[in-house]
């Protein structure tokens, strides 16, 4: 599959948005399907790169042989990235924002920067300056601070709503245990951010249309939460990875050089040294 900037950018559908930033329903994808889409445009376009939209942004063969089965229940939506840190960081960029462009970005002016500087939440110095999941949980804890003491106009309160009805999203499906009113929960913040959407012109990401499509049908099936399938530990690795390569040099911005694979190698190498017994 392509990245989320891709026409067909669902992992697990064909779906695609039209031109008023609206998602229109697609197929469940298959491993076969991939393998049909991705097989398709190698013999028809010779691996034409601008072709890939034709044939739904399979770019490359898929590793999993369980050709029958939905992508969606191979490799479940994941909840740290789907949830806390895509739809948190959202949420909170979308409303700095507007404080920048009303306020400035004196903190003295500016509530959300305020608000910021009281509960103590930094941005991670990498991957875009974002916060990692611990700085999200955090503003879930402290929110009522905003909604109650930090001076917010009443026209950008629709925003914080959209954050608590995140943090109640999470609570519910994100852990092990699962919310018996999860239905409920999703529509909630499907509402909320659809809210937004009309409201500011908050775009409707891929991420969202996971949730607002296919959330509720993957817990419908499963019965389970998201939680049971957590990639916290995956992000804890990336982070620990990321810091190595970058205090021992290891980084390489272009990523088609061969020194960038010799590097990586041995990154990899120092991880597996001191982490594997």
């Amino acid at each position: 599959m392509q990245n989320h900037s891709s026409k067909h950018c669902c992992a697990y559908c064909k779906a695609f948005k039209n031109n008023i930033g609206e998602w229109v329903t697609g197929a469940l994808r298959t491993i076969q399907d991939l393998e049909n889409d991705n097989n398709a445009w190698q013999e028809l376009t010779g691996g034409d790169r601008s072709k890939l939209k034709n044939y739904f942004n399979v770019e490359f063969h898929p590793l999993l042989e369980d050709k029958n089965s939905l992508v969606l229940f191979l490799l479940p939506p994941p909840p740290l990235h789907l949830l806390l840190l895509g739809q948190g960081n959202k949420l909170w960029e979308t409303l700095e924002k507007i404080c920048i462009q009303r306020f400035g970005k004196n903190i003295q002016n500016n509530p959300l920067m305020k608000f910021a500087k009281k509960i103590n939440v930094v941005k991670a110095p990498f991957h875009g300056k974002t916060f990692n999941g611990n700085e999200i949980n955090k503003i879930f804890k402290k929110i009522h601070i905003l909604e109650k003491h930090m001076g917010l106009p009443e026209d950008l309160m629709p925003i914080v709503s959209c954050i608590k009805d995140l943090r109640s999203l999470v609570k519910g499906v994100g852990g092990k245990k699962l919310n018996s009113n999860y239905s409920k929960l999703i529509d909630n913040y499907v509402a909320s951010y659809s809210n937004l959407h009309q409201v500011f012109g908050v775009s409707k990401t891929p991420k969202f249309h996971v949730i607002e499509e296919h959330l509720k049908y993957y817990i419908d099936t499963t019965k389970k939460s998201l939680g049971f399938y957590s990639d916290s530990l995956i992000e804890s690795m990336h982070q620990y990875l990321d810091k190595l390569m970058c205090k021992s040099n290891y980084h390489v911005k272009d990523v088609e050089s061969e020194i960038h694979g010799v590097k990586l190698l041995k990154a990899i190498k120092h991880l597996n040294t001191y982490n594997l017994e």
